[in-house]
């Protein structure tokens, strides 16, 4: 039984952070500034959820975004605010 766990479990964290720059359309992946690791670093790719399909719609440079890591490490964004 035990040996189907994973040899160390580690513990994840949501972060706020900014969009670096727009996003243009429900198939682009975005990239985001964490603040708290360093303001000049951009991250992603990072998957994201789209509030629908036109422009106004879409996450500009700027917005406001909670991320998290998975356990594969990569980053989503799980919710996103405009300016």
């Amino acid at each position: 039984m035990f040996a189907a766990l994973p040899p160390k479990v580690e513990h994840f964290r949501a972060w706020i952070g900014v969009f670096a720059e727009d996003v243009n359309n429900e198939q682009d992946m975005a990239y985001v500034i964490l603040h708290d690791f360093d303001p000049g670093l951009r991250w992603g790719p990072c998957r994201w959820m789209p509030r629908g399909s036109s422009a106004a719609d879409m996450p500009q440079k700027g917005d406001q975004v909670l991320v998290v890591f998975d356990n594969y490490k990569d980053l989503w964004v799980v919710a996103w605010w405009p300016k």
